[in-house]
């Protein structure tokens, strides 16, 4: 049988019989390189060595192709960092194969694999358990024929976010499409509930904001000039760097412990350091704004004495904002979620921080919700 159709059986058989992994395995092209010694990966191309590929079986082919698709489905090409490589091939060998056998697999003669190292193990921890405790397991490369290697998805860390996002997209769809004719590892359960519900820092967003190269705002100081000849005055855009304004609105309701409130004003005096506002307004709120708290960067106290410990309405804050003319980089909110929310959505960003867990924040109409346990 020639190379193509065998791969091509190998591909069909994978996406019958594995629709999940074989949909990955789909969306990568398989080229002929004979400078390897078996098989490899760059997370865009599965290369193969010809004559390795003809002593292959049916069987044995299609695992070693899954398998190596699952380099960089679990971001083995994006996350070794300063990690010794081939020790991180050899961690991520023992991951992937174990969830290639427990899917039902028959792996070739001789692969990486210990049943130690089950699901509840990652790379990373493998990798630790290899340098502590499982010299005699390593082996080299050369020893591993069945499975190949993989190469480092990119050089700069921008590469390889480029390559971690066209993953994780590639990793939703094959999930979509195999909804109706087999089930989702997993595993990967877990990394799709990740990648569809990401648990982002909302000090990382300030950050963001903060280091943003140059942001636009409208200035009336500097009018449009193509108009003025027509007497038509519009404002002009300006660059600016950094964070001019953030608002804080605290709730300071009943529902929101003292310990919650002590460490809620601990992160904002953080952030506010960290990120160098301009200014930073501080909202005590519960089903009315009863104190407006007005700093520089330089004058925020470590402590702050809240009012009201009421009811919560999350409206008053927004209100205050418009009723008072402000134009905030972000409203931040920390609250545990219990409250009604405005019937308008702002037009500035919104970060919702639930601390505490306590609601759930499925209700939130606008805004993203972080949530702080």
């Amino acid at each position: 049988m020639d190379t193509d159709r065998k791969l091509q059986i190998a591909r069909s058989r994978s996406l019958m019989d594995y629709p999940f992994f074989g949909h990955l395995l789909l969306g990568m092209e398989i080229k002929r390189r004979d400078d390897i010694q078996t098989f490899a990966t760059d997370g865009k191309f599965i290369y193969y060595n010809e004559e390795f590929l003809s002593t292959l079986g049916q069987d044995d082919l299609q695992f070693v192709l899954m398998h190596e698709v699952m380099h960089p489905a679990f971001f083995h090409l994006t996350r070794r960092g300063d990690r010794d490589p081939t020790l991180w091939n050899i961690a991520g060998d023992y991951v992937i194969n174990y969830q290639l056998i427990k899917q039902g697999m028959r792996p070739p003669p001789d692969v990486l694999y210990d049943k130690k190292y089950d699901e509840s193990w990652s790379t990373d921890k493998v990798y630790n358990d290899l340098i502590n405790n499982g010299n005699s397991k390593i082996k080299v490369l050369s020893d591993m024929p069945s499975t190949g290697f993989f190469m480092d998805g990119a050089d700069s860390q921008s590469g390889k976010d480029e390559m971690e996002n066209q993953w994780k997209t590639k990793i939703i769809a094959a999930a979509n499409s195999c909804k109706q004719r087999g089930d989702v590892p997993g595993h990967f359960k877990e990394l799709i509930n990740e990648i569809r519900n990401p648990k982002v820092d909302w000090r990382d967003q300030l950050y963001h904001l903060a280091t943003e190269p140059m942001r636009d705002e409208h200035t009336w100081k500097r009018p449009l000039r193509k108009f003025v000849a027509d007497n038509i005055y519009l404002p002009s855009l300006q660059k600016i760097d950094g964070i001019r304004k953030i608002v804080f609105a605290v709730d300071t309701s009943g529902s929101m412990d003292t310990e919650i409130l002590t460490q809620a004003w601990s992160e904002i005096v953080s952030v506010a350091k960290d990120c160098e506002v301009d200014e930073l307004i501080i909202l005590d709120v519960d089903t009315d704004v009863h104190n407006v708290h007005r700093f520089g960067t330089s004058d925020i106290p470590d402590a702050l004495e809240v009012m009201g410990r009421g009811g919560t309405a999350f409206e008053p804050a927004f209100d205050w904002v418009v009723e008072n003319d402000e134009d905030p980089a972000v409203l931040i909110y920390l609250t545990d979620m219990y409250g009604s929310f405005p019937h308008y959505e702002p037009d500035y960003p919104v970060i919702w921080v639930n601390y505490g867990g306590k609601g759930s924040g499925l209700d939130c109409p606008f805004g993203e919700v972080i949530n702080i346990e």
